[in-house]
């Protein structure tokens, strides 16, 4: 990812400080002193999910808090151990209690401070975490199924092998899954007299969740709800819930009820804040700089005026687009109004240039009406419902207007919305539509179907022509 903009110096690592570029920091105190409060409730550990739509910036959101707590650690806080698990990294590899074994380890070897447990128990986590995963990894991994032939007397064989020197009697396959059951047991306890306490010892961010295969997935949960369920260890699950549901219910049919499914795993569910105005227009503004006007790579056509910001805004926090989205708009945004003729830097009307924004945020937000407009099949009525609908009534008409007004005249003749604006509050009196856009007009410069002249320039844009 980044769904947000990558830090300019990408060596370094994403901090709210340099990449908090919607505001999320406030959000994310709210959320630890939650945690840390809340954590003292649950039996075992607390298991929580951060809800967000695919590209919202969950990704960047656990980066930066992660990197947050490592510097209040290395200033002598007493806060969790940040520990950060991308599920469908490991989606691959079959088993998830791998997966995060594998994480949690890796992340006790850069554990340092007051808190930070001694060697002796780190290593003893080790062993035992290791023996639980060649066990796993003989049952279930193709490679080693090869060498074993699935055969479960081999399976604990090649599990002694790795663990301990010593020969030891071959077992049958009770006795496997008896030494396998007991070899969890004992890597449970250790994980409870290391993370046990008054307040939580590390927090666990899962990412990519609801990528993974369903069958992934939720065996992914029931690993942390069974073998995870530690007082101490705090689990943040960033997901998009939607999709995870329809993970669910590709297993168990769609009559599940989901939500009371995922409460099994998860005490509770919030939300990634949406983007509000200022922040929105300060990542839009660096959208401009990064994607727009790059100095000293190309000329742009692009002029700033002082309302662009704002409206650009309003146009994506209305649409509901994800910062993601809104960055690919702005890719393909810059390149519209790139040249190579240095004499036309900065020379683009406004209502071209918010014209070409309009056409790129459909381009990836709403295509089906970037299509019609393209193909000059468009339902002006459906089209401007949308957007009423989306933006409220202050903020609508001038994208509407600016819509009726890059139409072909004659077009916009064959289908006068006149009635259906009236119908939505707007004062146009038939036949005035024309007069009623007249100064939009002036806004295009007086040019004749700019809408259709800028979606062919979007295509050769994106096709390199």
């Amino acid at each position: 990812m980044s769904e947000q903009p990558a830090n300019p110096n990408s060596h370094k690592p994403l901090t709210f400080a340099d990449a908090d570029k919607l505001a999320l920091k406030p959000f994310c105190e709210r959320l630890e002193k939650y945690l840390l409060v809340d954590f003292d409730y649950a039996d075992g550990s607390l298991v929580t999910a951060l809800d967000a739509g695919f590209g919202c910036g969950k990704t960047t959101f656990l980066e930066m808090w992660k990197n947050d707590l490592l510097v209040r650690r290395a200033g002598g806080a007493f806060v969790p151990m940040p520990v950060i698990l991308n599920a469908w990294e490991s989606d691959y590899c079959g088993d998830p209690l791998v997966a995060i074994l594998a994480g949690l380890l890796k992340s006790l070897e850069q554990w340092k401070g007051a808190d930070a447990p001694e060697k002796k128990e780190k290593t003893a986590l080790r062993k035992s975490a290791n023996k639980v995963a060649w066990i796993a990894a003989a049952l279930t991994n193709d490679l080693v199924a090869k060498a074993t032939g699935m055969n479960a007397v081999k399976a604990l064989e090649l599990a002694e092998k790795q663990t301990a020197p010593e020969k030891k009697p071959t077992p049958d396959f009770i006795s496997l899954f008896e030494e396998r059951k007991k070899s969890l047991d004992d890597l449970k306890e250790q994980m409870e007299e290391m993370f046990s306490g008054t307040t939580p010892k590390v927090f666990v961010f899962v990412d990519e969740l609801d990528r993974c295969r369903p069958d992934y997935a939720v065996s992914y949960l029931e690993t942390i709800k069974h073998v995870f369920n530690v007082k101490g260890m705090v689990f943040v699950l960033a997901v998009d819930l939607h999709h995870l549901e329809v993970s669910a219910k590709s297993l168990f049919g769609n009559d599940l009820v989901f939500t009371e499914y995922f409460r099994k795993f998860c005490h509770r569910t919030f939300h990634l804040p949406k983007p509000e105005q200022g922040p929105m227009q300060e990542l839009l503004s660096e959208y401009v700089a990064k994607y727009v006007a790059i100095t000293g790579m190309r000329t742009s056509r692009f002029r700033a005026v002082h309302t662009f910001n704002k409206d650009a805004a309003e146009l994506a926090i209305g649409l509901q687009m994800t910062p993601r989205q809104i960055q690919e708009a702005f890719r393909i945004f810059g390149h519209l109004l790139s040249t190579e003729d240095e004499a036309r830097s900065g020379n683009i009307v406004q209502g071209w240039s918010m014209g070409a924004l309009f056409l790129c945020y459909l381009r990836i937000n709403k295509n089906e009406f970037y299509q019609s407009i393209r193909h000059e099949n468009h339902l002006c009525e459906d089209i401007c419902t949308y957007l009423h609908a989306k933006l409220g009534f202050s903020n609508a008409e001038y994208w509407i207007m600016l819509y009726l007004s890059g139409i072909s005249p004659e077009r916009l003749q064959t289908i006068d919305p006149t009635l259906h604006l009236q119908k939505l509050g707007y004062s146009v009196d038939p036949p005035g539509l024309r007069q009623y856009l007249s100064g939009f007009y002036t806004f295009w410069n007086r040019s004749q179907n700019p809408l259709g002249i800028l979606c062919l320039k979007i295509e050769n844009a994106e096709n390199l022509k």
